[in-house]
């Protein structure tokens, strides 16, 4: 099967997952609930989007969904377009680096459909959705712009941060500041192959400054953007802090005058929504604290968005607020692991990391791996020490919820699997392929003996669940847990069963092709099942059909 056949067989799995988890949204009054973005749309809402541009508002992509199509069906659609938006630019980043058509996709589908960033259509944090579906864009057009010299990929590199400026620019700027580190470690990458010093400094030298265009191209493209993010977007959160300090009238935003317990407070306010080192087993086993905050039969009951443990007091206060899950994918991080392990192999086999034989260049792999982690420790916040030194840099104090670092992490760990993927793939592999296997079944008995503590801890867990005022709920959430470690051993088991079989099998090209198309599938169902828990629909009709008193 050529590149045309796995593309089409990649986009077709994104189209079954999106229909099975969007599946009670997709009629014209079946809406999803969504609080920050709910589908409640004024009469003739097209026109009043075009007004909206007349009187200078800034044009993306994006505003083209709710001129073309109706707003309860964009509702929806904004959502799916953007995550294959977003699936495809992690496509495009792993065929720029030479990997597999199928392993391309293996890497975009499981960003485009890893828990955090994708479950958060059930916030209605739509602006994200529009900005990180460009953003991502930005590392492949790096990676070409370093190998080609060409102006038109800085000058859409660019173009792609403009674009996302007017949704989201706290998380661009974490975008940003990601892109930074890839153009530093390829400009170190590329120069230290060509001779140490005397190499980097050509490439700083060559390529440097042709991102002048991006600048130019985010300058004129993206001004309007630029504006509100600098006035409106950073006053606003100045407001919002103030408010949450109880400082008003001439007091606010005067920071330089702030005390010791302002201070604090502040900290406190910022840090809101830090990711607690605990939920890193999330990224294995979903729901294993249960789902989203207040809903449904598995309330989440972890610590994320608890109020700070100088005011928190069990039973009393509300326990947590989160609306999303951070479900990274075991199959994804099996796969993230293999990469690692087959970057390690080249090294030791003598250094060949640009793939001989047809591979994918693995050299970025370290890169991703460090930002990985460098980034999950962010996420966490407060609970890190590390997160200090990130506060204290301008203006990054206006970036509340650290938790927002996962979504880079989830950037790196999709790109790794697609590395990942890569080398199960290749004929040369069959030893990575052994790994992979004992790396799945190793994986499998860990997870039983999770399952073994979580019965054995079942007591201390009933007796925490009702501590946080949950008591009614205890023994159905402590059996989520335990029924959720079980699902992750199962899935495992999936990879498992199919990796040994191409080890037993893989002699040939197709049989590992095939391997790889299940691994992949097995991939998306498993985020999709997970993601069809925050889907929740209400019955708008009433709301727009004609009302005779009226």
């Amino acid at each position: 099967m050529g590149a045309g056949g796995f593309g089409a067989f990649g986009l077709a799995l994104f189209a079954v997952n999106v229909v099975f988890v969007f599946w009670g949204t997709l009629s014209k009054y079946g809406a999803l609930v969504a609080p920050d973005s709910m589908p409640f749309f004024a009469y003739a809402y097209r026109t009043l989007t075009f007004e909206g541009l007349l009187g200078g508002q800034s044009f993306t992509p994006h505003t083209l969904y709710w001129l073309l199509l109706n707003p309860l069906y964009a509702h929806e659609l904004t959502y799916i377009l953007d995550t294959l938006v977003l699936t495809l630019g992690g496509v495009y980043y792993l065929r720029g680096r030479r990997a597999h058509p199928l392993a391309a996709w293996a890497g975009g589908l499981a960003l485009g459909f890893s828990g955090y960033t994708f479950t958060l259509f059930c916030a209605g944090h739509r602006g994200y959705f529009h900005m990180f579906s460009c953003a991502v864009w930005a590392f492949g057009l790096i990676a070409r712009g370093f190998e080609t010299r060409r102006l038109i990929y800085f000058a859409l590199f660019g173009l792609v941060l403009a674009w996302g400026i007017p949704y989201q620019p706290d998380v661009l700027l974490l975008v940003g500041g990601l892109a930074a580190a890839y153009v530093l470690w390829l400009t170190f990458r590329t120069g230290a192959a060509q001779g140490e010093r005397a190499g980097v400094w050509r490439q700083m030298v060559a390529v440097w400054p042709r991102f002048l265009v991006s600048v130019a191209v985010i300058v004129l493209a993206g001004w309007g953007g630029i504006r509100w993010a600098v006035t409106s977007q950073f006053e606003g959160r100045e407001k919002h802090f103030d408010r949450a300090m109880g400082r008003e009238g001439s007091q606010a935003g005067a920071v330089a005058e702030q005390t010791e317990a302002e201070k604090l407070e502040r900290w406190i306010f910022a840090t809101s929504w830090s990711m607690p080192p605990e939920d890193v087993i999330e990224f294995l086993v979903p729901g294993v604290f249960g789902n989203e905050s207040m809903q449904g039969d598995y309330p989440y009951w972890g610590r994320l968005g608890r109020p700070h443990e100088s005011v928190f007091q069990k039973g009393r206060v509300m326990p947590n607020y989160r609306q999303h899950t951070v479900y990274v994918g075991v199959v994804t991080l099996l796969f993230a692991f293999l990469a690692v392990v087959a970057h390690v192999a080249g090294r030791k086999a003598g250094g060949r990391q640009a793939g001989e034989g047809g591979g994918a260049d693995r050299g970025d792999i370290p890169f991703w791996c460090a930002m990985a982690v460098f980034c999950l420790f962010l996420a966490m916040g407060r609970y890190t020490p590390v997160y200090r030194l990130f506060y204290a840099i301008p203006y990054m104090g206006y970036i509340r919820a650290p938790v927002k670092f996962v979504h880079l992490a989830e950037v790196a760990f999709a790109f790794l699997a697609g590395f990942g993927m890569d080398a199960f793939l290749r004929q040369e592999g069959a030893a990575i392929r052994r790994r992979f296997a004992w790396a799945a079944s190793g994986l499998i008995l860990v997870l039983a003996v999770g399952g073994l503590v979580a019965v054995v801890a079942k007591p201390m867990t009933l007796r925490h669940i009702a501590e946080l005022g949950m008591g009614p709920l205890a023994e159905r959430l402590a059996g989520y847990t335990l029924r959720n470690v079980m699902r992750a051993v199962f899935v495992v088991s999936g990879v498992a069963g199919v990796a040994w079989f191409a080890v037993r099998r893989g002699v040939r090209g197709g049989v590992v092709a095939g391997c790889g198309m299940a691994l992949l599938a097995l991939l998306v169902l498993d985020q999709g099942v997970v993601a069809r828990r925050y889907v929740r629909v209400i019955d708008v009709r009433p709301l727009y059909t004609e009302n005779a008193v009226v």
